[in-house]
């Protein structure tokens, strides 16, 4: 029988790899992307788009309380915590698969 665990670590190790992710990704099509060359990053705003919706809802329901500019700073920072939520649960679901593989063929050769 297979036995599906993970431990606190794993969590904390997918968490930290989605967000270094996250940063590095944001960072580098800051410095890369300009506005003749946007259309060849359009793969980065598919990573995005479950996020998207969430944050515009958020960014109009935000303007009549607080106003333009902080609607969209909590808009934005709210979809990036969605956004490394969903990327953190995939990556977990990833660590944990491969360690449920190691432990079978461990368990297998006779734990070598």
């Amino acid at each position: 029988m297979i036995r599906i665990s993970y431990r606190r670590h794993d969590v904390w190790l997918a968490l930290s790899l989605v967000a270094m992710v996250a940063i590095a990704l944001n960072i580098w099509f800051n410095i890369v992307a300009k506005p003749e060359t946007i259309d060849e990053y359009l793969w980065l705003a598919r990573l995005h788009e479950p996020a998207t919706q969430g944050r515009e809802r958020v960014a109009r329901a935000l303007y009549p309380i607080v106003g333009y500019p902080r609607n969209v700073r909590f808009a934005v920072t709210g979809a990036y915590a969605v956004l490394v939520g969903i990327w953190t649960f995939i990556a977990l679901a990833v660590v944990v698969f491969c360690r449920t593989i190691s432990s079978m063929l461990k368990s297998a050769t006779g734990g070598q």
